[in-house]
């Protein structure tokens, strides 16, 4: 079994931080050869552009805002989000999306904060890794009215219809 990629976790999170030596040696003897570390946060990205950093050949970081995080954000995330790809020309966009799955969620918040990062990921030609729960329809929509990266995206967490 060689060749795999892993093309969604989130290495950075502290839980997998505890033990990380081990948990890379068990991805690589699972014959992975490739990891898509997504970002969620601001918080976050610091953390994923190290793990990048240290295992260039094995670690592709990608950089989003994830619907969970929304709140959070601040009044200057999408220039910080920029920076990190500007400085990582091989990175994804992305952990984004929209979530009405989670109670309390604000879907019109969740696509002021997705579009722009449609569009970043479009038009710097970067694959953008999407996660939807409960939010098939506005997903569409905005999919339909925004320009994609032609590297396509990956969903993650979708249970629509085909």
């Amino acid at each position: 079994m060689t060749g795999l990629v892993d093309s969604h976790n989130h290495l950075q999170f502290p839980i997998l931080q505890v033990d990380f030596p081990r948990v890379l040696e068990e991805m690589q003897l699972a014959g992975i050869e490739r990891s898509l570390v997504n970002g969620t946060c601001a918080a976050d990205w610091p953390d994923v552009a190290s793990l990048a950093r240290a295992f260039p050949d094995f670690i592709r970081p990608s950089f989003g805002l994830h619907p969970w995080k929304v709140a959070e954000r601040s009044r200057d995330w999408l220039d910080v989000l920029s920076s990190f790809l500007e400085e990582f020309p091989n990175a994804g966009v992305g952990e984004c999306g929209l979530d009405r799955w989670i109670e309390g969620h604000d879907l019109e918040l969740q696509l002021e904060v997705f579009g722009p990062q449609v569009s970043l990921a479009a038009r710097l030609d970067r694959p953008l890794t999407i996660h939807c729960l409960r939010a098939w329809g506005g997903l569409l929509d905005c999919l339909r009215e925004s320009p994609l990266p032609a590297r396509g995206f990956l969903l993650h967490a979708y249970g629509g219809p085909a």
